[in-house]
């Protein structure tokens, strides 16, 4: 879901709190009338983000209230997640006790967002527009597993509150990389949540129970342990905003577990351009760092020597040396490592694509991130309209660039674009 915050532009004395069933005394009989204008901009309109998001292609209703006026009043546009939408509600009859409500229902006809307002009081003659906030309802569960073994043929997972569940199963990915996910859940309930691995016979060789609150507001990063006599299956969770729930998960015994990631150097950038396509190294240390590393995804394992100073970021690049001049996207790059042929930025339709940055024996993992299409909340380099994932710009936490809703995409080839 792409988030959604919607403001109404505004400028009318309002009270009460954000539900349309807020109190407020009626007005006398009206003695003249005003005109609502609602005005709604998304600030997101580039597919990166996952938290409190949504998915253009649904519609957006507004509805004006007066219990005591007996008035009940609603409009609704397409919303593309790129486009304005304005909405006017012209001749309201003046007086207090208006509510406004507002909400999204996504192209599968779950209303995913929404808020309201009560308390409203309208002047005579007085043309007024006022200011909300759609808030997530609905969330989600995403599981990232980067190596499920081979004795695995299905992982199945299932989230229960009272009253609702809802259950998914996915067979292993190519390579291990195994994505499963639990699309709308109601963000502020608790249930319980159910992990299961079996093999092609149907017996359970892995398994979690654990109680999780979907929260709307805040992360909060949990571990699971999914438990088996043949081993273990660590989950590194964290709730984002909006009530979704991220998972990276691997397995007990492997050399690089996402526990572990020292932090020394972040990928901060992927950037799809045909020959030269290039990846960005950010220092986040206060010292330099000089040394050889190892930078790869799957069975490809790119080597070569930085320097790179504190707080600076390099461009690496499958682009030729001699090719970079003053009319390459890259030229303008500070710390270019340029001619490793096996830096290909490509992105699955499942799975993903798991980066892993280490040193030249492979003794520390330094970052590691899991790359999923915009099926997955992540850009779609693939588009014409989407060529480079980077954090944003306003991300300023080194330490969490494997939230989804920390990038962004552009059609920017250069090492120096920026996103929201």
């Amino acid at each position: 879901m792409r988030h959604l915050l919607l403001p109404l532009l505004a400028a009318v004395s309002f009270s009460g709190c954000l539900d349309d069933t807020a109190s407020s005394s009626p007005s006398s009989e009206s003695q003249g009338s005003s005109d609502l204008a609602i005005q709604i901009a998304p600030l997101f309109t580039t597919p990166a983000a996952r938290g409190k998001s949504a998915d253009a292609g649904g519609m957006l209703v507004v509805e004006i209230a007066n219990t005591a006026k007996g008035l009940s009043v609603r409009d609704s546009a397409s919303w593309t997640g790129t486009v304005e939408t304005a909405f006017s509600f012209p001749a309201l009859a003046e007086g207090a006790g208006y509510a406004v409500r507002a909400w999204y229902r996504d192209p599968q006809g779950f209303t995913t967002h929404g808020d309201s307002i009560g308390g409203i009081r309208l002047a005579r003659g007085e043309n007024a527009s006022i200011a909300l906030s759609l808030r997530a309802l609905l969330g989600k569960i995403i599981l990232n597993a980067p190596s499920l073994p081979t004795s695995v043929d299905t992982l199945s997972m299932a989230w229960s509150s009272t009253g609702f569940s809802r259950k998914a199963h996915v067979g292993r990915g190519s390579g291990g990389r195994t994505t499963l996910r639990l699309d709308s859940l109601p963000i502020g309930s608790s249930g319980l949540l159910r992990l299961r691995a079996w093999n092609a016979s149907g017996d359970t060789l892995f398994h979690l129970d654990t109680s999780i609150t979907l929260s709307s507001d805040r992360d909060l990063p949990i571990s699971l342990l999914l438990q088996s006599s043949r081993g273990s299956l660590i989950a590194q969770l964290g709730f984002l905003a909006g009530g979704e729930i991220d998972a990276t998960a691997s397995f007990a015994g492997e050399a690089d577990q996402p526990s572990s990631q020292t932090g020394r150097l972040l990928l901060v950038a992927f950037a799809d351009s045909g020959a030269a396509d290039w990846i960005g190294i950010r220092n986040p240390g206060t010292t330099a760092f000089t040394g050889r590393i190892r930078l790869g995804k799957g069975s490809t394992d790119a080597q070569f020597d930085l320097a790179l100073p504190a707080g600076e970021l390099a461009v690496v690049t499958r682009a030729p040396c001699a090719n970079i001049d003053s009319t390459h996207p890259l030229h303008s790059a500070t710390n270019l490592v340029c001619g490793i042929d096996d830096i290909v930025v490509t992105h699955a339709t499942s799975g993903g694509s798991l980066w892993k940055l280490r040193n030249a024996d492979a003794t520390e993992l330094m970052d590691e991130v899991l790359v999923l299409d915009a099926k997955q909340s992540w850009p779609d380099l693939n588009t014409s309209n989407a060529r480079t994932a980077r954090l944003r710009a306003s991300w300023s936490d080194a330490t969490s660039n494997d939230a989804g809703r920390a990038w962004c995409a552009d059609d920017s080839d250069s090492p120096l674009g920026t996103c929201r």
